[in-house]
């Protein structure tokens, strides 16, 4: 089998017979690392592999092996070199001997002369090296060392998104930006909990710039993947589900609470984007993401309607539908959007009927069938889409099947040194050497997911296990900076338990529907929502110990303090927003 790029050079897959094939001809693995919306990548087969001398280098003395990154985020953690696209050279067992970015032939074609000889010559070093250096990395990764979380962890986190400010154009450092999500969203929490104007500040600043910026598409909508410059000039033009549903959700939260339009337009920008461009009407998942087209998007809107839009890649990916879900979901009831409630159940169903197998987990992707079980990041956010469904789709079975993921979670991914590792146990096939991380960000997902589902159910043991997880990277975080701020986030909830707004009431009842989304559309960073309908879920109803009346009632407590007890929909913000002022105090 042959994975075709745009250029002569026959690629094979990621697979144990290109491996063999390597091993028997006794030759180094040429890996290029690509993404479906990389114009680099593109330059890259469209130039340096189309020479003539690469091309007869290549055949005559390795095996070429190529990976797509989204649909291998597994191999990319594992081998990028600093971009894409990434060319990588590798013994027949996987083992990295070097590696660069882009490379024009004159650059190459010196290192494909002088790596495979090195290869025959100084095999015996470099298994030695390597034999060396797994050594290393195995007592790293058993190393059993957790820290202790307190306010410690939040305050310098916070410290590093100060330092890291840009106080003239937003965003985070002075090269390229980023729009950095999961910093937004701890910033924007931290301001709402502890009332820091610079927080403020920092989100305000960062989100007028994005909006107002070259990196936000005005005609159609959408957000490019980043921009080189400060001031959020000079873009890369590809668009990718992900990003543009994650900043569509920190949006979303800035319009709650603020009641800027602007930041509302920029949400509905995105979300119009995501259906237009990547919605498949025929499974009702999003595609992965549309190329990057400079002259294209440069182009007024009357101009690009005489042109064929950029390119979309048709691949479904959990993870990033998943996230798109989430957002949609937020979208239903900040935007009052019975459209976009119906978009994100349909998705919600998808990944439920066709990526979710009850012993294996969450598949990775979907190009007219599903493949890769067993990478966490599709595990992590599935598992926060379906605590999401509880309470924006007011149905208890979404939090069996959290219950169900989350099982599967601790028996596939478990690590003796705590928290989970990106791989399954049994993911043989996704894995070459035998290899696994543990990703700080997907993990802390994982906990603040553990710690609502804790909630949900009055079940301290799931928030002991958040608790546990993220004392594994107590030790560790420091070396990431802001980057650490999805940790933060996790250790806030953990250390600030959620306000728990529980709706008792009938499932059909137009009251309960009301009460539900009054509470939901309310910006309080550690808010968790449950609906509780006392014929569907009479067990969950004995175990919260709250009472079933004629009437809907909202019960507001955090952990076993009762606060209030709501009958009128209208009055529920407001009585949120005193039990959470007064926690505070």
């Amino acid at each position: 089998m042959s994975i075709s790029g745009q250029n002569s050079i026959q690629w094979l897959p990621w697979d144990d017979d290109s491996f063999r094939r390597a091993r028997e001809l006794d030759r180094p693995v040429f890996l290029t690392i690509v993404a479906s919306w990389c114009r680099f990548c593109r330059e890259l087969d469209e130039t340096t592999f189309q020479d003539a001398g690469v091309i007869a280098r290549i055949e005559e003395n390795y095996v070429p092996v190529r990976v797509d990154k989204d649909r291998r985020p597994d191999i990319n953690a594992r081998y990028n070199c600093g971009g894409w696209p990434t060319v990588a050279f590798l013994t027949p067992t996987g083992d990295l001997i070097a590696g660069e970015t882009f490379l024009t032939s004159a650059e190459l074609i010196p290192i494909l002369d002088r790596v495979a000889p090195f290869f025959r010559e100084h095999r015996g070093e470099i298994h030695a090296r390597v034999e060396e250096l797994e050594e290393i990395r195995i007592r790293q990764q058993e190393r059993r060392e957790f820290g202790h979380i307190s306010s410690e962890v939040t305050d310098l986190i916070t410290s590093s998104i100060v330092e890291s400010f840009d106080p003239v154009h937003g965003g985070f450092g002075v090269g390229s930006k980023f729009p950095h999500p999961e910093a937004i969203d701890f910033t924007l929490a931290q301001y709402v909990r502890v009332g820091n104007e610079q927080m403020r500040q920092i989100v305000t600043k960062t989100l007028d710039a994005m909006a107002g910026g070259e990196i936000y598409d005005s005609v159609e909508g959408g957000f490019f993947r980043y921009a080189q410059a400060r001031d959020w000039r000079a873009p890369h033009t590809e668009k990718v589900l992900d990003s543009n549903a994650q900043r569509a959700r920190f949006y979303l939260e800035a319009y709650q609470l603020w009641g800027n339009e602007n930041y509302k337009k920029a949400a509905v920008g995105c979300l119009k984007w995501m259906e237009s461009r990547l919605l498949d009407s025929s499974t009702g998942g999003f595609f992965g993401s549309q190329d990057a087209d400079p002259e294209y998007y440069g182009l007024p809107i009357e101009r690009r309607r005489t042109r064929a839009a950029p390119r979309v890649d048709r691949t479904i990916y959990s993870d990033w539908n998943a996230m798109a879900a989430s957002t949609f979901l937020m979208a239903s009831v900040v935007l009052n959007s019975n459209e976009s409630r119906a978009i994100a159940a349909r998705t919600l169903e998808f990944l439920v009927d066709e990526m979710f197998d009850e012993r294996l987990g969450v598949y990775h992707y979907w190009d007219e069938t599903f493949h890769l079980p067993g990478l966490l990041s599709d595990q992590a956010y599935v598992l926060r889409l379906f605590i999401d469904a509880v309470a924006y789709l007011g149905d208890s079975r979404y939090l069996q099947k959290a219950v169900k993921l989350a099982s599967i979670i601790k028996a596939r991914h478990h690590s003796s040194t705590g928290g989970y590792y990106d791989l399954s146990h049994d993911a043989s096939d996704v894995k070459r050497p035998a290899r696994r991380n543990r990703s700080v960000l997907e993990n802390s997902v994982i906990a603040e997911s553990f710690v609502k589902i804790g909630v949900l159910l009055r079940d301290e043991e799931y928030i002991k296990t958040a608790r546990t997880i993220l004392e594994s990277f107590a030790i560790d975080y420091r070396q990431y900076g802001y980057y650490a701020a999805g940790f933060g986030r996790a250790v806030d909830l953990v250390l600030h338990p959620p306000l728990l707004v529980t709706v008792v009431g009938k499932t059909d009842d137009a009251v309960s529907t009301e009460m539900r989304l009054s509470a939901l559309n309310c910006y309080i960073p550690n808010r968790v929502v449950d609906f509780i309908d006392p014929k569907r879920d009479g067990e969950r109803l004995r175990n919260s110990g709250l009472p079933a009346g004629e009437r809907a009632t909202a019960f507001i407590s955090v952990g076993r303090a009762s606060y209030a007890e709501v009958i009128e929909p209208s009055d529920l913000p407001s009585v949120m927003r005193m039990a959470e002022n007064d926690r505070a105090q």
